[in-house]
Parts: structure tokens; C-alpha cells; sequence
């Protein structure tokens, strides 16, 4: 039996402790480029997931290596700017086309182009100047869970391993990394355990929804960015992910009762501005949702997960409840793409043929 999007959501822990234990193996070589290289400036290039994923990954990477780091769509890659640009663009399946233009453009500009996609094999991974491994193998269903949370474990350690070798990071700090790492992946079950039960409970709640917003501060946000993406993908509503200030800035007054809204508690001088506002938002809709790190946060609508480093670890949970939702509730609530788009990527040619 083929393996649905729910399946591939499961094994998300499973296959985040491999990556680890590949590291070496399929990211090392990235440290070899980047120490040759010398960038003073890094564009992570991706569409779709691998750009969430990217976007994730962002703070973590300038944190480590102390260089700016932009990301991209490949259609909105013109002019890379700096002295030595270094490029690392990401494709999972390996076949986007529009990625594999940009690289021959790069290289014909002289601009090193690492790639990371699921195999050495595939088009992308043939076409770059340095091939990286993202051990997740090929998700067929068709919305990614394991290759976003994959993609951007896969970036925080090929920048650990490029930090290391370049002398911004010290053994023990790199040990110290890895093991907070490896400790916010093993909640990776009990966290999908949580998002089940507390969104079984709010089912019947989220009929009435029909549009999905997401909201946060830095990866928890470039996290909600996915979500928006999954929900689009499987229950075909409109749904939106905005940076915290910016949601309040103006998408704030289009809350009424079909809003499902979801606010990822920052832990900082915002969270109370965010509880305030999930109260008010109370008053235009039910399905007002806080996802939090703090158990001492209890109340019916407060979601509470666990990561050891709530800030840059929040990709590998915050994604959880968008994709749960994403990987249950079109089923549940008989949702599908409608018939004249069911077939787009192949239809727009999106991806190399297999």
C-alpha cells in the first residue's frame, strides 16, 4: 500500500535521528566548500517547502557563521550580491526545474552552487558543484512533512559542520549543539501525541473554519509559513502565516467566526501582546489556538509542546499541528482539490519527469 501524507508525518522523529547519525557522511562535504569559499555572503535557494524550510533555517545559520544569509524562490534569484557569494540551493525531490536553471546560471556566473536534495542522483544533485544528501528518501504523497523538518535539520548541520571547520565553533560547543538538537528530536512522538489529542478535541470546532492564519516571530514563524502551505495543499482553503508585528499591522482585522487562527507563543516581551490578542480574537471566532512551551500555560485552547531551545528548535515542532491538521482533516471534512487542478504540477511542468 502506498504511503500517505499521515504516514510520512509519523516518521518524522525516525528519520530526523538518522540525519544525525549521517551527518558526515551526507553534509560533510559542505564544510569543504565553505572553508575553500570564504563567503561573505550565503543564499539558501528553494520553492515551496524547501523555501519554508530555508527560511527556518535562516537565524540559525547567520547565528553560527556571523555572515548574512538571504533566502530565495530560484524565479526571484537575480543579482547575488557580496564579494563571494556562496549558493545552496534545495530541492527535495530533486526535479524542479526552475532550480536547475538557476544553477546553470550561477555556474556560468562563476558562483558556487551546493545543492541538497534526497539523493546524489537526481537532476538538481547532478547539475551542482557540491551535492549534499538530505536523508529523508523521496515523499510520494505529494505534500512534504518529513522533507521540511528534514531540510532544515540538514541545514543547522552542515552549518554546525562549516562552523566547526572554520573556527567559529569549538568542539564543545559544537557537542553542546549537537545534544540539543538530538534532545528537542526525541519529543518529536510526544509531540505529535499532543497535537492528535488536543486537536481531536476541537474538531467539530474547526468545521466552521475556512481560513487558516498562522502567526509567530522568527522560525516559529517561517514554521507557520509551512503550515499556511500544507493547509492550501490538502484542505483547499486560503490560509496565511505572517511575522507577529506584521499580522497586527493589518491582516488582524480580517478575524470573523470561519477564521481558524494559530499563535505560536514567543516566550518573550511579546507573549503577553499575543495572549491579549488571542482573547480578543475570542470574540470573532472559536478557533483561537496558542501553541506554547511554557506548561505552566494551561487552558483549553493552549496547545503546549516541548523543545529544548524553544527559539531556533521550533521548526522541528511548531510544523506539527499544520501538518496534523493538513494529514487529517481533508478526510475528516471531505475536502479535495477541485478536478480542473488536480494534476497541476505535472500540467505546469514544474518538475523534470521522472
Amino acid at each position: 500500500m502506498e504511503a500517505t501524507m499521515y504516514d510520512y508525518y509519523l516518521s518524522q522523529g525516525e528519520y530526523l535521528e538518522r540525519i544525525l547519525q549521517t551527518r558526515e557522511a551526507c553534509l560533510g562535504p559542505f564544510a569543504d566548500l565553505y572553508t575553500k569559499h570564504k563567503p561573505d555572503r550565503i543564499y539558501l535557494i528553494g520553492s515551496g517547502t524547501s523555501y519554508h524550510a530555508c527560511n527556518s533555517a535562516r537565524d540559525f545559520i547567520e547565528a553560527l557563521l556571523h555572515i548574512e544569509v538571504s533566502v530565495l524562490a530560484p524565479s526571484m534569484c537575480g543579482r547575488l550580491y557580496g564579494e563571494r557569494p556562496l549558493a545552496l540551493a534545495v530541492s527535495q525531490g530533486g526535479r524542479s526545474t526552475n532550480t536547475l536553471a538557476l544553477i546553470s546560471r550561477l555556474q556560468g556566473q562563476g558562483i558556487p552552487a551546493a545543492t541538497l536534495s534526497y539523493s546524489l542522483e537526481t537532476p538538481v544533485a547532478q547539475a551542482g558543484d557540491c551535492p549534499l544528501v538530505l536523508d529523508v528518501d523521496n515523499e510520494t504523497a505529494g505534500p512534504k512533512t518529513r522533507g521540511y523538518t528534514g531540510t532544515v535539520l540538514a541545514l543547522y548541520l552542515a552549518a554546525l559542520g562549516a562552523a566547526r571547520k572554520s573556527g567559529t565553533l569549538d568542539e564543545g560547543a559544537l557537542a553542546s549543539q549537537l545534544g540539543g538538537l538530538k534532545e528537542s528530536i526525541s519529543y518529536m512522538k510526544e509531540n505529535q501525541e499532543s497535537c492528535a489529542a488536543f486537536f481531536l478535541g476541537h474538531r467539530e470546532a474547526l468545521k466552521e473554519a475556512n481560513h487558516y492564519i498562522f502567526t509567530g516571530k522568527g522560525p516559529a514563524s517561517a514554521a507557520g509559513s509551512e503550515s499556511a502551505l500544507k493547509e492550501l495543499e490538502t484542505l483547499c482553503y486560503p490560509a496565511s502565516a505572517y511575522d507577529f508585528e506584521e499580522f497586527l499591522h493589518g491582516p488582524v482585522c480580517c478575524l470573523d467566526p470561519g477564521t481558524a487562527l494559530f499563535i505560536y507563543l514567543s516566550h518573550d516581551e511579546d507573549s503577553e501582546r499575543m495572549i491579549r490578542l488571542s482573547r480578543i480574537a475570542g470574540g470573532a471566532t472559536k478557533n483561537v489556538y496558542l501553541i506554547s512551551y511554557d506548561d505552566s500555560l494551561k487552558g483549553d485552547k493552549i496547545l503546549n509542546l516541548k523543545a529544548q531551545d524553544p527559539y531556533y528548535h521550533a521548526p522541528f515542532s511548531a510544523v506539527l499541528p499544520g501538518q496534523y491538521l493538513s494529514a487529517t482533516l481533508p478526510e475528516a471534512f471531505g475536502r479535495a482539490r477541485h478536478s480542473a487542478v488536480k494534476d497541476i504540477f505535472a500540467d505546469m511542468d514544474t518538475k523534470v519527469p521522472v
